[in-house]
């Protein structure tokens, strides 16, 4: 019986996280998330009961997919990139967020 409710807990986690990642998607479709995008966003996750890390960890999914792996400002490689040439300072880390 545990199993059986444990299985039904994950597969509505899944189901739960899956439709936030969609609209994400749909959101980030024209390359930006706006002011009322975001709004949405953020109404949709609670009332899907996400926390705000799985959240952003869904909508970072989402940016993923739609840019590939290459910021949208300098079109440079975000996963091939050494420590040392990522982003520091506070206004090049906004950019590449």
């Amino acid at each position: 019986m545990a199993g059986f409710l444990a299985s039904g807990f994950s597969a509505e986690i899944h189901r739960r996280t899956d439709t936030f990642e969609e609209a994400a998607e749909t959101a980030m479709s024209d390359g930006k998330i706006s002011l009322y995008e975001a709004n949405r966003l953020e109404q949709y996750r609670e009332s899907l009961g996400l926390t705000e890390a799985q959240a952003q960890g869904l909508i970072k999914t989402a940016e993923r997919k739609h840019y590939g792996d290459a910021c949208p400002h300098c079109n440079k490689s975000l996963t091939d990139a050494p420590e040392s040439t990522k982003p520091t300072s506070d206004s090049d880390s906004e950019k590449h967020s």
